[in-house]
């Protein structure tokens, strides 16, 4: 579908998106920054170094790598980093989570 409308041209509704997988969610005309807001916000709360790796995998997904050579790859770059400690630490001490981006 997505390569169809790339080469045609053709304009289809958000909800004919959604049902073809090109967006994942269609919300109230006028809501759309304020609904992209509050979702960078949650991912925000996320350590950046597992959010970087996630995004690489997305990215990358599609690509020539043996695909569970780079998943592991990057859980290894996850993994073993100061972030990923962090995370369970504070969900123990029932506080927010400090990432420091290493």
């Amino acid at each position: 579908m997505a390569r169809q409308l790339l080469l045609t041209g053709d304009h289809i509704d958000a909800h004919r998106d959604a049902a073809c997988g090109l967006v994942n969610e269609v919300v109230p005309r006028g809501q759309a920054l304020p609904r992209a807001i509050e979702v960078a916000t949650r991912m925000a709360t996320n350590g950046p170094v597992a959010v970087r790796a996630a995004k690489e995998i997305a990215v990358r997904a599609h690509g020539n790598e043996p695909r569970f050579a780079l998943e592991f790859a990057l859980n290894e770059r996850v993994v073993r980093n100061d972030d990923a400690k962090e995370g369970p630490r504070a969900f123990m001490e029932k506080r927010t989570p400090h990432y420091r981006n290493r």
